[in-house]
């Protein structure tokens, strides 16, 4: 069974959730011999592709020009996997993203992997949005099977899409950040902090979530939030200034190894979003032995199940009790450490190679 992959998320990542989880999934075909691949991609500057026979372009380096010259490459690395796809080599296609230039040009069996319906929940964040929604329905309604990240994924696709729900297979994602890589970070680092992973776009809750928390780190005056992402901006250091938690709030850029090390050390990892397809943070966070806290949104209990602590995220005084509450209570975190091993178990890439691989086998029967 020769399978091939497109390059759309290897070539508009650098790195990020889509792009890691086709090169964790790669990784993990190659290492058990699941099945042949090939990835199409030829020019990318996606961190998951170095030393993979992909040729970089300037990833270190700005200048005037750059970005006209690098999207024209995206047009080179389209050639070439078209040209792969009707080489006669292959079984079956499998896109990394949505773009729908190949229908049409090729003749294999299609598997589509669907994260989430962010855009289709919270149209009005993103732009071209009527436009990549038709994109996607011409997608769903060519594939032969879909992968779904999550059950709630799956539920979603039903309701917005009314996708036929047998040519849908939910295959849940695992982890690469576990406590053995942890490296302390070059940044300050408080003693004792609660830890929010993740961009904080509206439907990530975080103004809520700070606001609903506020009253707790001012009371307290050791505790601090820990936030791992973006810097700040404006508007964000205006609420916290509002808030009177400035000086509470941190903002760290951190890689895999510290972002480790700042789970192993928070009291608490706490998951506010209002929506996610899977929520891999929440995976990481039960791998280095962090108490987790999260929404009683989405896809959270399918995923975590009795390994969290859930709050209603829209309830200001549901999410600092629950955190008040587990914030005193040692034995309560340490039960929560427990199940939290203990369901990460449950994942692996190995395990999401194999049931992929079984999809495969079904779209070609």
């Amino acid at each position: 069974m020769n399978i091939l992959y497109d390059y759309q998320a290897f070539w508009f990542q650098k790195q990020g959730g889509i792009s890691r989880y086709f090169s964790c999934l790669m990784n993990a075909v190659e290492e058990k011999k699941c099945f042949n691949y090939t990835n199409s991609t030829l020019f990318s500057n996606n961190n998951y592709l170095r030393n993979k026979n992909v040729t970089t372009f300037f990833p270190d380096i700005n200048f005037s020009g750059k970005n006209t010259l690098f999207f024209g490459l995206k047009y080179l690395n389209r050639v070439n996997c078209l040209k792969l796809a009707n080489s006669g080599d292959f079984d079956l296609f499998h896109p990394t993203y949505f773009e729908d230039y190949f229908l049409g040009k090729i003749n294999l069996p299609i598997v589509l992997t669907f994260f989430d319906l962010t855009m289709e929940k919270y149209i009005e964040l993103f732009n071209s949005k009527v436009v990549f929604a038709m994109e996607k329905k011409v997608l769903l309604e060519n594939s032969t099977k879909i992968i779904a990240i999550s059950n709630n994924t799956k539920s979603d696709l039903i309701n917005y899409y009314e996708v036929d729900k047998n040519k849908i297979e939910v295959i849940h994602l695992s982890s690469n950040i576990e406590k053995n890589i942890a490296i302390t970070p070059n940044n300050y680092v408080p003693e004792k902090f609660l830890l929010f992973v993740n961009a904080r776009d509206k439907y990530k809750n975080f103004a809520f979530f700070v606001e609903s928390i506020s009253k707790l780190l001012i009371k307290d005056k050791d505790l601090f939030l820990v936030c791992v992402g973006k810097s700040f901006e404006e508007k964000e250091l205006n609420l916290l200034k509002k808030l009177g938690v400035l000086s509470k709030v941190i903002c760290i850029s951190a890689n895999d190894s510290e972002l480790a090390y700042l789970y192993t050390k928070a009291r608490l990892f706490v998951f506010p979003s209002l929506y996610e397809g899977f929520g891999i943070p929440s995976l990481e966070a039960f791998n280095c032995g962090c108490p987790v806290v999260l929404s009683n949104a989405s896809c959270f209990p399918e995923i975590a199940e009795n390994a969290a602590t859930y709050f209603d995220p829209t309830d200001s005084k549901s999410i600092k009790n629950c955190i008040e509450d587990l914030l005193s209570n040692d034995k309560k975190r340490e039960l929560l450490i427990k199940r939290g091993f203990k369901r990460a178990k449950d994942f692996s890439w190995e395990k999401t190679a194999l049931q992929t691989k079984k999809v495969y086998q079904k779209a070609l029967k």
